[in-house]
């Protein structure tokens, strides 16, 4: 501990102290939900047990998607789905981030999580984007354990097939319904959104000069105008959820992953640095397929591992 003298000293964010240096980041451990529709007494415990032992900030897995049965990973289709319209559910959540407050802990949730699934910077035809979809079937693969899956075996809603190119209209659209989301989410207790910038986010699509190659103000080979909608979506969050609530980007430089570059990353944050209280850089999924075996330091400079 004595080459992180700070790990566990408080630090002001914005109008919000956060009581450790200490983040834990998106690791549901779905296996302690059984069958509810709400956060289990496990998936509280575990929780708050993080908030007690130091961490300050605690990332929560946003359980909000009506999809997640039909997940072609059979890990995934045990992750919590919750009825978040049921009050009594809502009652739970209340619960939870109570549970994380009560021992000093901040709870953290992801913003526009798995939204316009059917939709992307430019058309895509069924089957035309075949660098996105190797990426993801291989990606299922791993996690499944099933190496004869094929594009056809994954349901429509998890963004395999045809896109539409979003319109000025879909993009005011998103960010509304992003909004609203997150206003419930801070309505449930919740004290920071996490907003995922990297390859498998329709932001961080936007960003990307490989997958975002439209001919108007939202892309093309500027920087400027590539990041103009994600620039938009967090400037709306901020002005919705006031500066008594914490902003965390979250990106990544896997050249693999068609992302935006390191460089291209650090200008963006430059430019919304003013909305954003944290950033997160990871190196993404690791060969284990836990996102934990490698450090993004240590993705850098493999020598170290």
């Amino acid at each position: 501990m004595t080459n992180y003298p700070h790990l566990t000293a408080p630090i002001r964010l914005r109008n919000t102290v956060v009581k450790s240096r200490m983040f834990f980041p998106n690791a549901l451990p779905h296996f302690q939900q059984g069958p509810e529709n709400y956060p289990a007494d496990p998936i509280i415990t575990f929780y708050s047990e993080l908030a007690k032992n130091g961490a300050g900030l605690i990332l929560y897995h946003n359980t909000s998607n009506k999809d997640q049965r039909k997940s072609p990973n059979p890990d995934g289709r045990h992750f919590p789905m919750y009825e978040m319209e049921d009050e009594g559910v809502q009652n739970y959540l209340c619960q939870l981030t109570d549970c994380i407050h009560y021992y000093e802990g901040l709870a953290a949730v992801d913003m526009f999580y798995e939204m316009g699934r059917g939709m992307a910077p430019m058309d895509v035809e069924e089957g035309s984007d075949k660098d996105a979809m190797n990426d993801m079937i291989n990606y299922l693969k791993m996690l499944s354990g099933n190496e004869d899956l094929k594009a056809e075996d994954v349901p429509a809603v998890f963004g395999l097939g045809a896109k539409k190119a979003m319109t000025e209209a879909d993009i005011d659209a998103f960010i509304q319904a992003g909004v609203e989301q997150a206003k419930f989410f801070k309505n449930m207790g919740f004290n920071a959104g996490h907003i995922e910038v990297a390859r498998y986010s329709l932001l961080g699509e936007f960003l990307s000069p490989y997958i975002n190659q439209r001919a108007d103000e939202y892309g093309g080979a500027a920087l400027e105008d590539r990041m103009r909608f994600p620039k938009k979506a967090i400037r709306a969050l901020r002005e919705a959820l006031g500066d008594d609530f914490l902003l965390i980007l979250e990106g990544t430089n896997r050249p693999d992953y068609h992302n935006a570059s390191l460089e291209e990353y650090a200008e963006f944050f430059k430019a919304v640095e003013d909305d954003v209280d944290l950033i997160h850089i990871r190196s993404g999924i690791g060969a284990g397929g836990t996102g934990y075996d490698e450090t993004y330091e240590q993705f850098l400079h493999p020598e170290t591992l």
